[in-house]
């Protein structure tokens, strides 16, 4: 490729996995500081804003997905999310211009879906969660993997949704002790939404155009551990084959001690969550430069800076 230029073709702010919840920290180590996961994030906020005024300004932010954790009751789910949104609300009211993206992940449904896609921004319609952004030269394609999931139905309304019944049939036929990954809090995009996919990478393709997506789920054990990783990860490794020419990367959360694998052409990145940042560290978030022939990542908190 020719010589990068001196400005970036895209500049990102990302972060993953806030979690916040009102509960005490878990015994877990590293420790779950779940009731300090706001100031985490209200950290990151000013990083981002400070980096959007005086540095470059930054063109898009995402979040990959758990931004709660999940609480005991549904009410103390709601009043969280509406919590830590608010967080995320305060940062897109001081900055209009900068558009905030949301991916699912599977803690995020610890409120009934519906509501939660009301709330992050998306229609009732569940086919709204997996869309694409697109920036000179470069798209990117946000998919969900809860579509096929256990989690965010309401009891007795959503019993016979094709994606629950298909989310039981999963792992009624992948027994654990066989397919490590087929964890109960995973989940899988399904083939409609694998469809979708293909078609957006075939057209990226046809316009010379490459494609950065991003997931809450990772598709590697190499960038993550077995047990984190995509239910119907095959399915999409086969897709992104096709088009390993397309596809630069592949960017999630979900595994919080983060990864990096270098697959069939693509960068797989799992970046480390805000949730167990050493306070001292402030927060973990990345600012991302796409540049015609690199990416280069600038890691704050526990997320490490790359080229």
């Amino acid at each position: 490729m020719a010589a990068s230029p001196a400005k970036p073709r895209v500049r990102v702010g990302l972060c993953t996995d806030v979690q916040y919840a009102d509960k005490p920290t878990s015994d877990a180590r590293p420790a779950k500081r779940y009731a300090e996961a706001v100031d985490r994030l209200r950290f990151t906020a000013q990083a981002f804003s400070e980096v959007h005024l005086h540095q470059t300004p930054l063109d898009v932010l995402f979040h990959l997905g758990d931004i709660i954790d999940g609480n005991e009751t549904l009410d103390k789910s709601r009043a969280d999310l509406e919590h830590v949104m608010n967080e995320f609300d305060s940062l897109t009211r001081k900055h209009p211009e900068l558009p905030l993206h949301h991916v699912i992940g599977n803690h995020c449904l610890r409120v009934p879906r519906q509501e939660l896609y009301a709330r992050l921004g998306f229609s009732s319609d569940s086919a709204s969660t997996w869309y694409t952004l697109k920036y000179e030269g470069i798209r990117f394609v946000i998919l969900n993997g809860c579509h096929v999931s256990l989690d965010g139905w309401r009891e007795e309304v959503d019993d016979d949704a094709p994606e629950l019944v298909q989310a039981h049939h999963f792992l009624d036929t992948h027994p654990l002790d066989a397919f490590g990954y087929a964890e109960r809090f995973n989940g899988g995009v399904g083939k409609g939404q694998l469809e979708w996919f293909r078609n957006e990478l075939a057209a990226a393709a046809s316009h010379n155009v490459k494609v950065i997506v991003l997931c809450h789920f990772p598709l590697l054990e190499e960038a993550s551990n077995i047990r984190h990783l995509l239910w119907d990860k095959d399915d999409v490794l086969a897709v992104l084959h096709e088009y390993n020419r397309t596809v630069v990367a592949w960017m999630n959360g979900h595994y919080h001690a983060g990864g990096y694998a270098f697959h069939d052409g693509i960068h797989h990145i799992t970046f480390q969550a805000v949730l167990e940042t050493d306070p001292a560290q402030g927060s973990s978030h990345a600012i991302i430069d796409v540049f015609e022939d690199r990416l280069q990542v600038d890691g704050h908190g526990s997320i490490p800076s790359c080229v």
